[in-house]
């Protein structure tokens, strides 16, 4: 992700260093758009990511030879075949001699959100056995693999052919040819080699799944495909929410969403959580945020409309207010005449700090000795032994955060028996 970014910046100062001084705003060109400097759509900052990435993020939006089938026909071998996502499958594309050359495809469901990066992986054997159920010239055609991020609207019904997914307008990668091997039917303990493939795509939608498409070679084929170690990774949007990292004597700040040093000028859907509210509309390029009280925490969300999460900001709670979402805290009653379960004491942290922070180094203190008996575990203070004569008394927790130390203390007293 840092590596992405880098490329990214590099990429804008380039761009920078070549305009030329006027005192008119300079334009550049992408994908056959004008952008204004400083401002772009989101579809204009995909074609940026998927150029800094180096990969073809959409196909060619032209069909040839196609036809159009109105009603779907589940018997159609182009239609693809529906599985849930797990990391090993069997793919089988075959067709005879004595039918219309046709593919074969199977689509994987899986949650592709607009603007992330996937990266997919797996390996697969290709096994060619024929289609007369003995070595077979047939064996020797060989189809080709595609894929692509789809909904079950792009699905095609045409059983007139082979599909070609570079012709749908989808993010689309292609495979290729996998060697095939020839399977000898006279042997019983022939054993599959495995090709490795790895591919990136950027969802410029919202997507269903992934789309894994055999296209027929000529002539009458049988192949087996075996994915084996199927993966699906997020590795980030490089979309981010750009605004204040913090809000400054309560007051409320404008956020937008930027890749790199553009701002997109999209209309989203923004949502807040925790102790944030936004000021006026909640759709637009922008937002207004304001905390809902002195200490403030949760996160700023931005969706696209009809779709799912942009890109969002989390707010932790600051170290500045640590120490109020800390609570000491008893567990039990506190009785000397009650043995059956002792008290404990503990910190409570609500809601959890931000990233990694922990407490640590607790010293406990309780005054006026009013427990003869204690242990302490994980930052937790239990009471084995209260005295005879115990009526009130304090515990005080002295504790570290992020090395600063911070006290809290509990006025306690003689529980009723319960």
């Amino acid at each position: 992700m840092k590596h992405l970014f880098r490329i990214l910046i590099l990429f804008i100062f380039v761009l920078s260093s070549c305009q030329k001084k006027s005192s008119q705003v300079d334009d550049i060109s992408s994908s056959g758009e004008t952008i204004q400097t400083g401002q772009i759509t989101l579809s204009q900052a995909y074609d940026l990511l998927q150029s800094e990435l180096g990969i073809k993020l959409l196909s060619p939006n032209q069909q040839t030879n196609s036809e159009s089938v109105n009603t779907l026909s589940t018997s159609c071998p182009a239609y693809p075949s529906i599985n849930s996502l797990k990391s090993y499958f069997t793919f089988r594309a075959s067709s005879s001699e004595n039918t219309p050359v046709r593919g074969s495809s199977i689509a994987i469901r899986y949650n592709f959100k607009k603007g992330m990066t996937y990266n997919i992986s797996f390996s697969t054997s290709n096994i060619a056995r024929g289609t007369k159920g003995k070595p077979h010239f047939s064996q020797y055609n060989n189809p080709s693999l595609q894929a692509a991020l789809a909904n079950s609207s792009n699905f095609i019904t045409d059983c007139n052919g082979s599909i070609n997914l570079s012709t749908l307008g989808l993010p689309y990668h292609n495979i290729g040819t996998i060697t095939p091997q020839i399977h000898p039917y006279t042997s019983a303990d022939f054993t599959a080699t495995y090709t490795s493939k790895s591919m990136t795509f950027v969802a410029d939608n919202c997507y269903e799944y992934f789309w894994l498409n055999a296209v027929a070679p000529t002539g009458d084929y049988s192949n087996e495909f075996d994915i084996a170690g199927f993966t699906i990774k997020e590795v980030g949007s490089g979309l981010i929410i750009d605004g204040a990292s913090n809000f400054t004597n309560g007051n409320q700040e404008i956020f937008t969403v930027k890749l790199g040093g553009y701002t997109v000028s999209d209309s989203f859907q923004w949502e807040t959580t925790g102790k944030l509210e936004i000021v006026g509309s909640n759709v637009g390029s922008s937002v207004t945020v304001k905390p809902t009280g002195s200490f403030y925490h949760g996160s700023i969300i931005a969706k696209e409309l009809g779709c799912g999460v942009i890109a969002q900001k989390d707010f932790g709670i600051p170290p500045s207010q640590y120490s109020n979402y800390i609570t000491l805290v008893q567990n039990g009653v506190l009785n000397p005449a009650y043995t059956a379960q002792m008290p404990s004491f503990s910190l409570v942290v609500s809601p959890p700090l931000q990233g990694n922070v922990k407490i640590t180094g607790t010293l406990w203190n309780l005054d006026s000795n009013w427990a003869t008996m204690w242990r302490i575990k994980d930052q937790i203070l239990n009471i084995t032994q209260v005295n005879s004569s115990f009526t009130s008394g304090k515990v005080t927790a002295e504790f570290l955060i992020d090395n600063i130390k911070y006290t809290k203390t509990l006025n306690v007293k003689l529980d009723q028996l319960p």
